[in-house]
């Protein structure tokens, strides 16, 4: 059986446990998976209850006795003459379940994580295993690069053109950066393991990369300090 664990940048970085709701095929509580209504099992007549038939074959001059399953009752001695009325003869009906999944830390998008035994059940047999697709959601300030982490850090002119101190959020809480006089637009500074896990152990950066934050609405006066600004350093 087939699905979709969709996780938090969070829970990609951390790891833990997560429960999902999967719909499947479970045994019927009303006939016990027998897939008949009370009363409505009879002895198979084709293997007489034994669930198999035996063959003798001719082999010139040899015999030979082959043994199968019944074809008749599916190899279980008995067949249903009255379905039950909550299955309708399958024995099976679909249920909802909170399935609790671990997530691996670092694990990748498309990555694909089993859990044993919550999967749907067959005709008469034990549940198979669940498979679910890993789907992370889209973070509001941080983008995946590989091992990395990727933030856009705003900054006003005066900011990136004097140096300041600025609080840089990360995934285990804020933290403080300090951007010194003179710094470009499109600059990368790295905080050291504030990324992801890496495979082969420890954890990559944070990437904060500068953007010079461009007001679109002017006061007259601060037009008039542009200008001279333009004037002073244009050329």
């Amino acid at each position: 059986m087939v699905g979709e664990v969709e996780v938090e940048l969070e829970e990609v970085a951390f790891g833990g446990e997560k429960e999902v709701e999967v719909e499947r095929m479970e045994e019927c509580p009303s006939c016990s998976g027998s897939g008949a209504a009370p009363g409505g099992l009879r002895i198979c007549g084709s293997c007489g209850g034994s669930g198999w038939r035996e063959f003798t074959r001719n082999l010139g001059t040899l015999f030979t006795s082959v043994r199968t399953s019944c074809r008749a009752c599916g190899g279980v001695g008995k067949v249903v003459v009255k379905p039950c009325g909550e299955c309708r003869g399958s024995g099976r009906v679909v249920r909802k379940k909170r399935v609790r999944v671990r997530i691996p830390p670092g694990v990748e998008e498309g990555s694909v994580l089993r859990v044993r035994g919550e999967g749907e059940r067959g005709e008469r047999g034990p549940p198979g295993d669940l498979y679910l697709t890993v789907k992370i959601k889209k973070h509001p300030l941080f983008e995946r690069v590989g091992s990395d982490l990727l933030y856009e850090l705003p900054l006003t002119l005066p900011q990136a053109a004097l140096g300041c101190t600025v609080e840089v959020p990360t995934l285990r809480g804020k933290t403080t950066l300090r951007i010194p006089p003179g710094t470009q637009c499109g600059h990368i500074f790295r905080i050291r393991r504030e990324g992801m896990p890496r495979p082969e152990g420890g954890r990559g950066d944070l990437q904060v990369r500068v953007v010079i934050r461009v007001p679109t609405h002017l006061t007259e006066e601060q037009k008039r300090y542009l200008r001279e600004y333009e004037r002073i350093f244009g050329s």
